[in-house]
């Protein structure tokens, strides 16, 4: 008598695996975009905050060793959570792109529910001062919220959004992969130096010139006296922000298809340019130089005789 006996091995993969590879696209891209934006808020504000309160005392008297530590701390927080990253969220074609338009389009959203409760506030402080109004104007903007998350959430389940954000992992924006590696290879490392040294020159010239100012930059919450702490240490953080999305920016948009393409077929051609030597080269230069000066003077004297002709004879141009 037959028995069907079940694999072992695939019994023992079905029971370990996870439960959010169910997740939906659109709910799996809102999660992402929230450990992204909670990893920011935890390397750029709690860490610091925490270290600035328990750890700095430490090192009062070696600034450098206690700064490095602090750049060593953050850097291996950082980089644990890019290593939780694939173990925490599901594999999803264009993931990654949606993740990043649910990021952005969060940030924008955050951006309009900030200005809008500033304009409740300054409406309600029109119409009456009592304290009620801090309790109508909390209630409209956690409305305001609400409804913000339900478009976003709508938003992430079209299929334009699903398409936009696979058309972006497929153009390579979040992979560290190679387009055509070995082709074009000089002309693409000479577009990226130039586009990171473009980059770099302006943090030069932001720094150079204090702009932005040293202190930390705070935003008030609408209806509360109070105010959080937006981007700490200014000009060092914008400088790094600058520097490491430029350089990756940078990095992608010669490995992009079309452009690499473009980049590559640029150099294919120059190197069918026939570069004469040095001997040619300054011998066609005097024969230019020589030529440039006959002519200043051919000109020269052919303005003296027509000046001379008009004025003298003719007295068009007067003495």
């Amino acid at each position: 008598m037959a028995q069907v006996v079940e694999n072992k091995a695939a019994r023992t993969t079905e029971a370990k695996k996870p439960l959010v590879w169910a997740w939906s696209f659109p709910l799996a891209s809102i999660i992402g975009a929230v450990y992204l934006w909670l990893g920011i808020i935890l390397v750029h504000h709690l860490i610091p905050e925490l270290w600035n309160v328990y750890v700095a005392s430490w090192f009062e008297g070696n600034m450098i060793l206690g700064g490095a530590l602090k750049l060593a701390t953050l850097a291996a927080v950082t980089g644990g959570l890019v290593i939780i990253w694939p173990k925490f969220m599901p594999r999803m074609d264009g993931l990654s792109g949606g993740v990043f338009l649910m990021a952005i389009a969060g940030f924008m959203a955050a951006a309009v529910w900030w200005m809008l409760g500033h304009l409740f506030s300054w409406v309600l402080s029109r119409w009456a001062s009592e304290d009620w109004t801090n309790y109508l104007g909390w209630g409209l903007l956690l409305a305001l919220a609400a409804g913000e998350i339900v478009w976003l959430y709508r938003w992430a389940k079209t299929p334009r959004f699903r398409t936009w954000a696979e058309t972006l992992q497929e153009q390579g924006w979040f992979a560290i992969g190679l387009y055509k590696k070995g082709q074009g290879i000089w002309l693409r490392r000479l577009t990226m130096i130039g586009i990171i040294l473009l980059l770099a020159a302006g943090v030069w010239h932001y720094t150079h010139f204090h702009l932005g100012g040293s202190g930390e930059w705070h935003i008030r919450l609408p209806f509360a006296a109070v105010s959080l702490c937006f981007v700490r240490m200014p000009r060092l953080t914008l400088s790094l922000l600058v520097l490491g999305l430029g350089s990756w920016w940078a990095w992608r948009l010669v490995n992009y298809p079309r452009f690499a393409d473009f980049l590559v077929s640029a150099e294919n051609e120059m190197v069918k340019v026939y570069w004469p030597s040095w001997r040619s080269l300054s011998r066609d230069t005097v024969v230019v130089l020589v030529t440039m000066i006959l002519l200043a003077i051919f000109l020269y004297m052919m303005d003296v005789v027509w000046t001379l002709i008009l004025s003298q004879f003719l007295g068009v141009l007067g003495t």
